[in-house]
């Protein structure tokens, strides 16, 4: 299954949850992230249960502190 996320090709073995996919980039799901699956943002609440398909285009944006 091929998957792009934020630009970049990933291939993985089986359908992942966007969850489990955060998990492997070690992106934390607390706070601060967003995340588009094919151009429409998926809620936090639907992170574990959103499962990506071959083709997906993922965008994960995270919250930075600073200025």
């Amino acid at each position: 299954m091929r998957v792009t996320i934020n630009g970049n090709k990933h291939t993985f073995e089986r359908p992942l949850t966007i969850s489990e996919v955060l998990t492997m980039l070690q992106i934390a799901q607390d706070k601060g992230v967003a995340v588009a699956r094919n151009y429409s943002v998926v809620s936090k609440t639907m992170l574990n249960q959103t499962y990506l398909d071959d083709g997906d285009n993922l965008d994960i944006i995270t919250a930075t502190a600073g200025g």
